[in-house]
């Protein structure tokens, strides 16, 4: 995936692995003057695109489940390279975009709910990575997209909280605070579908 994105021609940065089978990653620098727009974000394939609220462990600390140390991919250490400056076309994939009002009325009027969906830990993990980023930076969506959650399980407190870290808004603690004082409202999973619907602009 990485590969087509960059095709072929992925900058010499410093990267790392756990050893794991198809884990590692690349660091790279974006300019000050991007910075306040680039966001997380997570891709098909598995790739994910990783900012500020984030944390990555560095070798060589020992991977808990394989017990082993990360290591440095060959030609990549610190002592080989320096971090690169992230490509132009890496840093418009992570630059946060919200919908303009055209596309947010088409959505509204293609909106689609499943009647009755089958709501798994992978439902939930694929509906927060479908919303914009923007959600989680806006006061009013952060707080609608908790209450969505909470009105469906409130064993869903982890799950809010692992989303809400891609703002730089993030606080710890502050979601279980707001998690105690949701209330039954008109606001259910529904709300969920319906948000991630309007962000992707397609049906679920």
């Amino acid at each position: 995936m990485l590969s087509k994105l960059a095709r072929g021609k992925l900058p010499l940065t410093i990267a790392f692995t756990s050893g794991r089978p198809g884990r590692c990653q690349w660091l790279f620098k974006v300019s000050a003057s991007v910075a306040q727009q680039v966001r997380s974000r997570k891709l098909e394939g598995g790739l994910e695109l990783r900012f500020a609220g984030l944390m990555s462990v560095l070798p060589p600390s020992i991977h808990p489940s394989t017990r082993k140390p990360y290591r440095w991919l060959p030609g990549c250490s610190p002592n080989e390279v320096k971090i690169a400056l992230a490509p132009n076309w890496l840093v418009q994939l992570m630059i946060a975009k919200t919908p303009t009002k055209n596309q947010l009325k088409q959505s509204v009027r293609q909106v689609h709910y499943p009647k009755t969906p089958r709501v798994t830990d992978s439902t939930i993990t694929s509906l927060l990575a479908r919303l914009h980023s923007h959600r989680a930076d806006d006061y009013h969506e952060w707080i609608k997209v908790g209450m969505a959650l909470r009105s469906y399980s409130n064993a869903l407190l982890h799950e809010w909280d692992s989303w809400s870290r891609q703002s730089p808004k993030y606080q710890s603690g502050e979601c279980e605070v707001k998690w105690q004082t949701f209330n039954p409202t008109r606001i259910t999973l529904g709300t969920l579908y319906y948000l991630a619907q309007l962000d992707s602009n397609s049906l679920i």
